[in-house]
């Protein structure tokens, strides 16, 4: 249920960034978030984080190569939590509280596996020790901060 309700929100979720699908304002609306985020890169960035949105989701709706699914989840949320970092935690205020819980939740699956309801049960990759969880979670976790460096902006204040 956790993997479902997780995919589905990412796949929107990322979908809404690139285009009009679910109410979203289009790929030129996600590349003036991320600008005004202080992140630059166009439309390679907003569609680099929005496909790994839908790339995760759909992997966690189907229960398919979970590993990947977390990475992809994890660091693209934290470039999410950057975005939003300016407007402090609370999601009242458009701030990084829902990147964190869907990080958090996105972790889940690499401890817990994919279920026996899965793409990964099927071909016989869904029974690996919990602990090899954290592996997939620490290299989203890498990537996305590689991300915000590589296209992060210094601002004067920042380069002082």
């Amino acid at each position: 249920m956790l993997r479902l309700a997780l995919g589905l929100l990412l796949f929107g979720h990322g979908m809404r960034r690139v285009s009009r699908w679910f109410g979203g304002a289009g790929l030129r609306s996600g590349i003036e978030e991320l600008r005004r985020a202080g992140l630059r890169g166009g439309a390679l960035t907003a569609l680099v984080v929005g496909g790994g949105q839908v790339l995760a989701g759909v992997l966690f709706v189907s229960g398919a190569l979970t590993s990947i699914a977390v990475m992809s989840a994890t660091g693209v949320m934290l470039v999410a939590a950057t975005v939003k970092a300016k407007n402090g935690l609370w999601l009242q205020r458009d701030g990084r509280e829902f990147a964190f819980v869907l990080i958090v939740t996105s972790v889940a699956p690499g401890f817990t596996g994919p279920g026996a309801y899965s793409a990964d049960a099927l071909l016989g990759i869904a029974s690996i020790p919990a602990w090899t969880g954290l592996m997939p979670a620490l290299a989203g976790l890498l990537a996305g901060l590689s991300v915000c460096l590589a296209v992060h902006v210094p601002t004067m204040s920042s380069a002082a």
